[in-house]
């Protein structure tokens, strides 16, 4: 009984945040008021036009200003309800770009609703998957929304499994949101990737629905009589036909179109069949785990051993994030069969490491891969720490034929002269992210191709230069 009292404020503040999302209709009933106040505004054109500048006139978007905004929110509010108050507040205006005359575009106004809307409805579902009111969602949780909203259409045409998509997704948010293995509901609404992923999302599910719609119109229609009456027009059932087959276009464009839109996120089922593809590729035994030899392959060689057995300590451990519990099992198994005391790399593991990799000056990357350089685990880097890991690239760089005339020394002068630490022997995140080339350092001292390219990096330049032809 306790538990339920203390769960009905929240339930109460989840409804009252849903009630404030935007339904199509009140969508429809915002853009014709800014559009009909808009109208007016336009008047400044016509006064560009009189004054002999066509091109101005003619490129004047409609505009509304502070007098015209607050029209728009009362007659929004009497439309749409007590909602349309939390889209136009005095901080709304200011937030937005204003022209010289002091007001704001009305398209951009109505995206700024539109994503608004969107953001509440990404929090309050959200919301409801906290089942604990703690303001963080576990992995799982969020798969359980991911699973919600599954593209089928998308995932069936790139061959893509629920699974492999739902797990490459929660591992890069996880990634770029996760605290100690949880995700802060706050945090993860914010962020511009999940917001488009949500839109891309829901979009998709509104086009599907609509393309279903039309498809099941289209054949109602052409299942009824038609043909011409016998003055040769066109009969009322083929009309019929006829505007149904072309709503049915329509809906298809627009479910193409969101298909696209979802393709060129950050999140596409292509990014997550590559993903699967790659990791089935590295598995060479096919047990679902990758050993420290068989993630070697990722890199062709190029990364060095200790960087491998550092990252497999650090990420690898047998509290996946987001595995199962008898992946433990598996892990043990690996460990003592294998013989090493190291735990195998899983599929999601290896989505959280190829998101870092591939973003490696991104915040997130640089706690992602501190506590790999951290050898000693006490929260800071040492030079002992640098020299120890570009020693094995040195080692790396003699043995693919490189001049063993590079001296280490410069190489972590060049390094401290990147990093900028107030503190040579004591450097912390914090000096990664200040100094604006972690991921250079963090690749130079992991892979030995990442610093050749480093170490020839004006030749690179002038090469890309040289092919990109006279300015």
């Amino acid at each position: 009984m306790e538990i339920d009292m203390q769960n009905k404020p929240r339930q109460l503040a989840l409804a009252m945040r849903s009630q404030m999302v935007l339904s199509a209709e009140d969508e429809e009933v915002l853009w014709w008021v800014l559009q009909r106040h808009a109208v007016a505004s336009c008047a400044y054109a016509g006064a560009a036009a009189d004054e002999g500048d066509n091109g101005a006139a003619a490129e004047a978007e409609p505009c509304l200003n502070y007098d015209e905004f607050t029209q728009v929110a009362g007659e929004c509010r009497e439309a749409i309800g007590p909602a349309a108050d939390l889209y136009f507040q005095a901080s709304t205006f200011l937030r937005l770009a204003r022209d010289e005359g002091g007001r704001v575009p009305a398209g951009a106004l109505f995206r700024y609703c539109l994503a608004r809307s969107a953001q509440i409805q990404l929090r309050a579902e959200l919301g409801v998957l906290d089942a604990a009111g703690s303001g963080a969602l576990l992995p799982a949780q969020l798969e359980q929304w991911l699973l919600r909203h599954v593209p089928l259409a998308a995932l069936t045409e790139q061959l893509v499994s629920e699974a492999d998509w739902c797990t490459a997704v929660a591992a890069r948010l996880l990634l770029l949101h996760g605290r100690r293995g949880r995700l802060s509901v706050k945090d993860v609404t914010a962020s511009p990737h999940m917001n488009e992923l949500s839109a891309a999302l829901h979009a998709l599910e509104a086009a599907e629905a609509a393309a279903t719609a039309a498809a099941a119109a289209c054949d109602g229609s052409n299942g009824g009589s038609g043909g011409e009456g016998a003055d040769g027009a066109c009969s009322p059932a083929s009309a019929r036909s006829g505007l149904s087959q072309g709503a049915s276009a329509a809906a298809a464009a627009q479910l193409a179109a969101a298909q696209q839109r979802l393709q060129g996120s950050w999140f596409s089922p292509a990014g997550a069949a590559t993903l699967r593809a790659r990791f089935a590729e590295l598995d060479a035994d096919g047990d679902g785990l990758l050993s420290e030899l068989e993630f070697a392959n990722f890199s062709q060689g190029t990364m060095t051993r200790l960087a491998i057995q550092r990252l497999f300590a650090q990420h690898c451990g047998t509290s996946s994030s987001f595995g199962s519990s008898g992946r433990a099992a598996a892990f043990g198994e690996r460990a003592g069969r294998t013989g090493t005391g190291s735990p195998g790399m899983d599929f999601p593991a290896f989505c959280t490491f190829c998101a870092a990799w591939e973003q490696r000056h991104h915040p997130a990357a640089v706690r992602y891969f501190f506590p790999v350089l951290d050898l000693c685990g006490c929260g800071y880097l040492t030079q002992a720490d640098l020299y120890t890991f570009f020693r094995e690239i040195y080692a790396l760089w003699v043995a693919l034929g490189q001049y063993a005339e590079l001296r280490v020394e410069d190489v972590l002068a060049e390094v401290e002269d990147l990093l900028r630490a107030p503190d040579p022997q004591h450097i912390t995140p914090a000096d990664f992210q200040r100094c604006g080339a972690a991921g250079t350092i963090i690749g130079l001292l992991l892979d030995v191709n990442l610093f050749w390219e480093y170490e020839n990096r004006e030749a690179l330049l002038q090469q890309q230069q040289a092919a990109a032809g006279p300015a």
